[in-house]
C-alpha cells in the first residue's frame, strides 16, 4: 500500500466529521503509514525460509567434501575429498551440523563365554561359474546359510560391505544366532547363522570367497568368545 493511497483513504474516512481538522488528519495517516511498515517488516522476518530442492543441495560443497544423499529424516551422506563417507543431520539450505555418532558403548560390558582349541576351517558360495563338482557343491553347501539369507563371506566384510561374517557352528558348543569373535580377526564379527554335517564340537567354519581363501584361514588351536549379542570392539 503506497504512502499517498493510505493517506488519501484516511482523508476520505474522516472528512466527513468536525472532530477532526486537517493536522489531525495528516498525523493519523502517518501514524497508520508507521504501522503497516512495521507490520510488513514483522510479516517479512516470519515468513518461512525457502529450502533448497534434493538435486541442488547433493551437489552442495560442504567442509569435508559434497553431500551424496539426505533420507526421509534428514541424515545427509557426506563424500568427503577423500573419497570416505560420514553422515551428518541435515538441517537445510547447506547447513550441516553435528555429526551423528554410534551410540555409547554400555556401562557394563556384555557377558561372553570363552573357549579355547577351537579348529578354523573355511567354506565358500558357489562361484560366477558355479561349484566344479557334485561333490564340491555338497561339501561347501551352497549360497545361503540355515536361515535361506545370503552367505556374507570375511571379504565382504573386510570391504566394509556387509555387518558380519557367516560360520557354522555345532549348535551344542555354540548357538546358532550367536555373536562369535576369533583371534586372529581382530575387529571382525561373526555370526552363527549356519550348521554342517562336518562341523562338530569346537570347528568353526568360516564362509569365504573361494577355495584358495579357505585354506588360508584353516587353524587349529584358536580362542574364541561367543556373545548372546552383537558385541562393541
Amino acid at each position: 500500500m503506497t504512502s499517498g493511497y493510505l493517506k488519501s483513504l484516511i482523508y476520505t474516512i474522516v472528512s466527513g466529521s468536525s472532530a477532526y481538522d486537517r493536522n489531525a488528519q495528516a498525523m493519523l495517516a502517518d501514524e497508520l503509514e508507521a504501522a503497516a511498515v512495521k507490520i510488513r517488516g514483522r510479516l517479512a522476518a516470519a515468513a518461512p525460509k525457502p529450502v533448497a530442492p534434493l538435486q541442488d543441495v547433493k551437489a552442495q560443497p560442504v567442509a569435508a567434501g559434497h553431500v551424496e544423499s539426505i533420507d526421509k529424516n534428514g541424515v545427509a551422506t557426506i563424500v568427503k575429498n577423500d573419497g570416505t563417507k560420514t553422515t551428518t543431520q541435515y538441517t537445510g539450505m547447506g547447513n550441516i551440523e553435528r555429526p551423528i555418532t554410534d551410540p555409547k558403548p554400555p556401562a557394563v560390558p556384555q557377558p561372553f563365554r570363552e573357549l579355547s582349541g577351537i579348529y578354523t576351517t573355511g567354506y565358500y558360495p558357489p562361484p560366477a561359474g558355479g561349484y566344479k563338482s557334485k561333490a564340491e557343491a555338497k561339501m561347501e553347501g551352497g549360497p545361503k546359510d540355515r536361515y535361506g539369507k545370503p552367505l556374507r563371506t570375511l571379504q565382504q566384510f573386510d570391504g566394509s560391505s556387509t555387518a558380519y561374517v557367516s560360520i557354522a557352528t555345532d549348535p551344542t558348543y555354540i548357538p546358532s544366532k550367536s555373536f562369535v569373535t576369533i583371534d586372529g580377526f581382530p575387529g571382525v564379527i561373526f555370526y552363527a547363522c549356519d550348521v554342517g554335517s562336518a562341523i562338530k564340537g569346537l570347528h568353526i567354519d568360516i564362509c569365504v570367497k573361494d577355495a584358495k581363501a579357505a585354506n588360508a584361514v584353516t587353524k587349529r588351536g584358536r580362542v574364541v568368545r561367543v556373545y548372546e549379542q552383537r558385541p562393541i570392539i
